[in-house]
């Protein structure tokens, strides 16, 4: 709680220092750059949902919704949020995508295909308590509004993929990738990774296996185009303030990426890294504090 409340403080102070820095640009008759974050939830449960539509209200108001399959430039002066959930649970049937069809909010789902109808077999971060949640059946996946979802691999079992050898990763990256399209009778282009764990090898790993795109747990704002292969996400939560969610969506928390490479050899020179951890635990410490 110590460390999120320093994020946000920090993350204000960058927000300001960024509406100060686009109205200079304006008063000298320049627009600034367009910009892209995108965020990621988990879980929206019965008693999240007001809150959920308060958030999903505000992204409209201060953001253009794109899909996660977007190419190409954006617009100057405008800010863009593209909208992704990780692991799938049932509780986004009732509870996001009903508001997300009602404001017109594209989204992308990421499933583990070995839990499709299961409660997840992997440890989670006890502040988002996820685990007595359902991921959807296949039934489910086939009746998501095709329209408005757009549909995922988060690997074939959640599994830390910088753990894995060659052939485990070839299996996560591909079987999950099978099993989805021939659920679907689509092509699906785009990945997350389980716990945010990647690496460059990772990334190219899912190029080869025939992904698009590969979403990462980096906190990343994109500017003038949406082309990348690889692109950051920031963790947002129904929990979140009003204030805390629209400093996330409008890419206040930018300033975290810089701290990731002294955060590497910081950990490095405890023979830990930050791109291939070690336990579970680490992953849940790292997202606790987005």
């Amino acid at each position: 709680m110590k460390h999120r409340r320093i994020k946000f403080a920090v993350s204000l102070c960058c927000y300001i220092i960024l509406l100060l820095k686009r109205g200079i640009l304006r008063l000298i008759g320049k627009e600034p750059e367009g910009r892209c974050t995108v965020i990621y939830f988990h879980s929206v449960k019965g008693k999240e949902i007001e809150k959920f539509r308060c958030k999903m209200n505000l992204l409209v108001k201060y953001a253009v919704p794109l899909r996660a399959d977007y190419a190409g430039s954006l617009q100057k002066g405008k800010n863009y949020v593209v909208l992704t959930f990780d692991d799938g649970f049932k509780s986004l049937i009732k509870n996001a995508i009903p508001e997300l069809v009602k404001l017109g909010i594209p989204c992308a789902i990421f499933f583990p295909a070995k839990y499709l109808g299961r409660r997840p077999g992997w440890e989670f971060n006890k502040r988002f308590n996820d685990e007595d949640e359902e991921i959807m059946t296949a039934r489910d996946i086939k009746n998501l509004p095709a329209d408005s979802v757009l549909i995922g691999s988060h690997s074939l079992s959640h599994r830390i993929m910088t753990d894995l050898d060659p052939l485990e990763v070839e299996e996560e990256f591909t079987k999950s990738k099978e099993y989805l399209e021939s659920l679907i009778g689509n092509a699906v282009h785009l990945f997350s990774f389980p716990y945010g764990a990647f690496n460059k090898s990772l990334i190219e790993h899912a190029l080869e296996a025939g992904y698009k795109r590969a979403f990462t747990s980096s906190y990343e704002v994109l500017a003038s185009e949406l082309n990348s292969s690889a692109v950051g996400r920031v963790r947002v939560d129904p929990s979140d303030s009003i204030l805390e969610f629209k400093l996330k969506i409008l890419g206040a928390y930018k300033w975290m990426n810089y701290f990731r490479p002294l955060k590497e050899k910081l950990l490095s020179l405890k023979g830990r890294s930050v791109a291939i951890k070690k336990t579970d635990a680490d992953y849940r410490a790292s997202e606790a504090g987005s």
